[in-house]
């Protein structure tokens, strides 16, 4: 079909990220997100995003409108100080942060329903037990990315054991 491979891959579900769901724009998702999304789900392929990767997606989003909203403030008072002796009225307004953040979780929340994403919680197991896990048997990589395939592979396994996943 015009060189376009239409053979379903040989897996079944796709773990994402939190570095590869911002480069899509998360959780307003990029047209290269949903194709995948929705070719994916042709094919039968279950997404997943691990609790703790919305928890960093959502604190990266978090820092960065706390970031601009302080920035706002900062500019409002350099603009003042610049002005005088002229004295200015500034007045800046924006939604409140917390608001917000509230915003921020109910719409990530409808983008995973949409998707028909399920969230895999964190494990019942303490922090340590997976650090000893992941550093007893793996030597140091020589080369940027080497051995992260079998890190996660081992991790999912690992987990798929310990935790039930959470309904959207």
């Amino acid at each position: 079909m015009n060189g376009v491979n239409t053979t379903p891959p040989d897996y079944n579900s796709i773990y994402f990220d939190s570095n590869e769901l911002l480069s899509n724009g998360w959780p307003d998702s990029s047209v290269k997100l949903s194709n995948l999304l929705y070719v994916g789900h042709g094919w039968g392929i279950q997404p997943f995003i691990p609790e703790a990767v919305l928890n960093e997606t959502e604190s990266r989003w978090w820092r960065t409108v706390e970031a601009k909203a302080s920035s706002l403030n900062s500019a409002k008072k350099e603009f003042e100080r610049l002005a005088r002796p002229i004295e200015c009225d500034i007045n800046i307004r924006h939604t409140n942060l917390d608001d917000l953040r509230t915003r921020y979780q109910a719409y990530r929340k409808q983008t995973l329903k949409n998707y028909g994403i399920k969230v895999v919680p964190y494990p019942d197991r303490p922090a340590e037990f997976f650090f000893q896990r992941a550093t007893r048997y793996l030597m140091p990589f020589e080369k940027e990315g080497e051995g992260k395939g079998f890190q996660t592979r081992s991790f999912c396994s690992l987990c798929s054991n310990t935790c039930k996943l959470i309904q959207s």
